[in-house]
């Protein structure tokens, strides 16, 4: 790879992101997602590429991108319509990563916003108690925007038997209840 990036003139940072989504291992690609993660010139660059992987045929490359995207976050209104299909993935930690990108998502219209709360609400009565939290956590993250939300996070909680996440859900809806009393 050195080689090949002197002979082009290429930053080590480029390479990676023209490897990301041609790279026939998907272990390597995991690998350069959480590396562009870490390397601070690229890490909002490749943010693009990060969405672009999210489609992958394998589960943990679109998991280690939505985990990096929600570390460099927040994604771009515009891969709302990439990130929201992830709710419904197979993969439980897909879905949960999924539910905490689209919290971050900033959008300036109303639609959008509706569209992402309603995704999110969608999601609170999950099998898994991590989808539920996480999503509950990405409500609270919108904020007063939110506040239609406060009825189902009840209704979720009381189906509940994990004391943690039961705190941590009741934490979340007091954010809630506080930011809509504040609008």
């Amino acid at each position: 790879a050195t080689d090949f990036m002197s002979q082009y003139e290429i930053l080590p940072g480029e390479y990676l992101l023209q490897e990301l989504s041609t790279f026939p291992d998907w272990v390597i690609r995991i690998g350069i997602i959480r590396t562009l993660g870490k390397m601070r010139l690229y890490k909002r660059k490749a943010i693009p590429y990060f969405i672009q992987t999210l489609g992958d045929s394998q589960q943990e490359v679109c998991q280690s991108a939505l985990i990096t995207l929600n570390k460099v976050g927040p994604p771009s209104s515009d891969s709302t319509s990439e990130i929201i299909p992830l709710l419904r993935d197979s993969s439980w930690r897909v879905r949960a990563y999924a539910a905490l990108a689209l919290g971050q998502i900033e959008t300036h219209s109303r639609e959008l916003r509706e569209k992402i709360i309603d995704a999110l609400i969608s999601v609170l009565f999950d099998p898994e108690l991590d989808v539920r939290f996480r999503s509950a956590e990405a409500l609270g993250n919108i904020g007063a925007a939110a506040k239609k939300s406060i009825p189902y996070i009840e209704e979720s909680l009381n189906m509940l038997s994990n004391s943690i996440v039961t705190e941590e859900m009741e934490r979340v809806l007091e954010i809630l209840k506080k930011s809509s009393k504040s609008d």
